[in-house]
């Protein structure tokens, strides 16, 4: 909700990034656009009639059945992968792109968050996790 207003009414998403997995009120359920969780996640929350995502790390992610593979990267330390990939979706849906296109644009900026040693990650932006996908676009 935003402040009295539902987000709806303000065009406002809901999306809950579910860790760890807990039960949720009926109220937010209600207004949740979407529901981000990983595998332990999806299966306390398989009896939910709400869209989800399911995060399986390097191996991809679920949405609507569809699964897309992760990126093959030399990992170097994995801490905060989930949180660049629910940023870089968040901001490329805000941008205005389909969730469902945006799934890999986040893929990619999580792989290359991986995979960049942790003193230069800072410079990772959109125009880095840009070439990274033109160089990974064969996958």
């Amino acid at each position: 909700r935003c402040g009295s207003l539902p987000a709806a009414a303000v065009g406002a998403l809901v999306w809950l990034n579910a860790l760890p997995a807990r039960p949720l009120p009926p109220a937010l359920t209600e207004a949740l656009d979407l529901l981000i969780v990983n595998r332990v996640e999806a299966a306390a929350y398989s009896d939910l009639a709400v869209p989800k995502l399911e995060t399986q790390g390097a191996e991809g992610v679920v949405f609507n059945g569809t699964a897309t593979p992760g990126y093959e990267v030399e990992v170097i330390s994995t801490h905060g992968a989930g949180d660049v990939f629910v940023g870089a979706l968040a901001a490329e849906v805000t941008r205005g792109i389909d969730l469902a296109e945006a799934i890999p644009f986040a893929q990619a900026a999580a792989a290359l968050y991986v995979s960049t040693p942790t003193e230069t990650r800072a410079t990772l932006n959109r125009a880095t996790v840009t070439t990274f996908l033109e160089d990974h676009s064969s996958r």
